[in-house]
């Protein structure tokens, strides 16, 4: 064979060279595809692979082919953040500041205010039974409700007086405008600018003298 033929130190380099290339080729080998079970591939890794692909191309005469770029899954960083939500209702308006009296029985009730007609405030009388209440201010505006044997002195409202289910009542008022719903067997000694409105009610008794009930209190 031409390997016979061959001079023996040439022989001997060939056989050399064939060495140091297998042990550079099982280096390499052993960079590129380490023997751990679990890995991560690095571009360090690709660009071994790349230089043993280039060096056995030369040792053959073939050029090269470029490696393939790993195609990689884009990665899964969890559920998608969402926007927070405001859980429950929605929040409500802050009601305004009340007002006047609720929720007694039998007692005598004095209510007294500063300020001029206009930053008066809105006053509110509600469940009452058996009691006599008095309104010493200027007033935005006054509602009665489910009211039952009261007698109201009410002073000078700036605007609306507001009067449902009220019953047995007498109330003294001097309004802007009278609204009066629901309401039954009750005396309104009343002045009023304007017609009053009356839906719904039965025995109710009318008189223009609330200005003098007032001035005598």
């Amino acid at each position: 064979a031409a390997a016979e033929e061959a001079p023996a130190y040439e022989r001997r380099r060939a056989g050399e060279a064939a060495a140091r290339l297998c042990e550079a080729i099982g280096r390499k080998r052993n960079e590129v595809d380490p023997p751990e079970k679990f890995r991560f591939r690095s571009r360090e890794g690709r660009d071994g692979r790349e230089a043993l692909r280039r060096e056995a191309a030369n040792l053959a005469g073939e050029p090269a082919a470029p490696e393939e770029e790993e195609a990689t899954e884009p990665a899964t960083a969890g559920p998608e953040a969402t926007e927070p939500t405001t859980a429950g209702p929605e929040a409500a308006e802050p009601a305004e500041d009340f007002v006047g009296f609720e929720n007694r029985t039998g007692e005598t009730l004095d209510l007294s205010l500063p300020g001029a007609a206009d930053d008066a405030p809105a006053v509110t009388l509600r469940n009452l039974t058996d009691c006599v209440v008095t309104l010493r201010a200027v007033l935005g505006a006054v509602r009665l409700t489910n009211l039952d044997r009261c007698t109201v002195y009410c002073g000078p409202v700036a605007g609306a007086a507001y009067i449902s289910r009220c019953r047995g009542c007498t109330l003294f008022l001097t309004a802007r405008q009278l609204r009066v719903h629901d309401s039954s067997a009750s005396d309104l000694y009343a002045h009023v600018a304007s017609g009053p409105v009356v839906e719904a009610c039965a025995n109710l008794r009318f008189s223009g003298s609330a200005a003098a009930e007032w001035e005598g209190k």
